[in-house]
């Protein structure tokens, strides 16, 4: 059974493509990326990309965001049709 934050996070990568640790926050995620690791774990394919963004202040700071390229099922399904 799939904990219920990386069923959070699924739903929203389908929605929006990806997720910050301020879109997590803002679920109630206070975790992203030890979330990520988890689903990493379990045989998600998860691309990280790392973005500059401006603070309130001006300055600027580097984020990740994280996209699902593949869900586990995905993967297995496209093991699944490789021909030998």
């Amino acid at each position: 059974m799939k904990n219920t934050q990386i069923t959070t996070i699924e739903h929203f990568c389908k929605c929006f493509g990806w997720i910050t640790q301020r879109d997590a926050y803002r679920l109630g995620i206070y975790r992203l990326a030890s979330r990520i690791s988890e689903m990493k774990q379990m045989g998600y394919q998860i691309l990280t990309e790392y973005v500059r963004v401006t603070n309130v202040d001006g300055t600027s700071s580097r984020i990740a965001r994280y996209k699902i390229i593949k869900t586990p099922e995905e993967v297995l399904h496209d093991v699944k049709n490789v021909s030998v």
